[in-house]
């Protein structure tokens, strides 16, 4: 069965694996090449769910998908206390190099600049790295798709005086999915050049309305084919389109040998 991995470029605080996605992110690349695992598209599950792509041709394929769209996603930075630190795409890009296979992942990004603004002033770098600047050379290429994660996130940092935020659980009406889901394929498809087809929720988080009646219906008309959560899981025929599970990276796996583990089949 596929997997999904997910990886965070802005979650680091030293140069181990344990503390830095971008270490992790690149000894795990070099165990998939060990191990000979195909690396596949996001879109090539929906292909499967659509009859599209047999799906006994994902057997053991791996899904490669970055949270929060911060630039370390797409170039190298100078972070503070910690030297450069290699951005996801250049990864990717030195992983088809060594071993002649394809790597692409999706960047699931924030679309409104003024809750990037705020989450980056408050809460990250206040640096500007979480820009939309790279967006459309990424999603006119082939290493990196630019994927939803909702108009805002529903992040606290940009309403701190509404308490309620920062649980998308409560967007649990259609005017309220609306306003994160379909403004936020408008604005990405106007910054990127192309409509998101896949949508990432915040924290992992979700109403019964939002993937079980919103999503199915609405989706497919802003062109979604389908979302992923945070449950952890391997996907197969019988998985929830909109209800995608996948791994975290230092939550659900913390080394090398664990991730092996998982792929293996050991880890659950």
């Amino acid at each position: 069965m596929p997997i999904i991995l997910t990886y965070h470029s802005q979650i680091l605080s030293g140069n181990a694996y344990a503390n830095n996605d971008h270490v992790a992110l690149a000894a795990d690349l070099a165990l998939l090449g060990v191990l000979g695992r195909p690396i596949v598209p996001l879109a090539a599950l929906f292909d499967a769910f659509d009859g599209r792509r047999d799906w006994a041709s994902l057997w053991g394929a791996v899904v490669l998908t970055f949270d929060d769209g911060a630039d370390l996603d797409w170039r190298d930075v100078e972070y503070p206390g910690l030297g450069v630190q290699p951005g996801f795409a250049g990864l990717l890009r030195g992983h088809r190099h060594t071993t002649g296979q394809p790597a692409m992942a999706s960047s699931f990004v924030i679309a409104s600049r003024a809750a990037r603004d705020a989450m980056d002033r408050r809460s990250l770098f206040d640096r500007g790295w979480l820009s939309d600047d790279w967006w459309r050379e990424a999603a006119a290429g082939d290493v990196i798709s630019i994927e939803s994660h909702g108009f805002d996130h529903d992040h606290p940092d940009v309403n701190p005086d509404d308490p309620g935020r920062g649980n998308f659980s409560r967007i649990d009406d259609a005017a309220q999915c609306a306003a994160q889901i379909d403004v936020a394929s408008a604005e990405i498809e106007r910054l990127s050049g192309f409509a998101p087809q896949a949508f990432a929720y915040p924290y992992g988080q979700s109403s019964a309305f939002l993937r079980q009646q919103y999503l199915p219906c609405e989706g497919p008309r802003l062109g979604l084919r389908g979302a992923v959560s945070t449950e952890p899981g391997m996907v197969s025929s019988q998985s929830d389109r909109w209800w995608l599970p996948r791994y975290v990276c230092n939550r659900d796996w913390r080394s090398v040998d664990e991730l092996r583990a998982l792929l293996e089949g050991r880890g659950d």
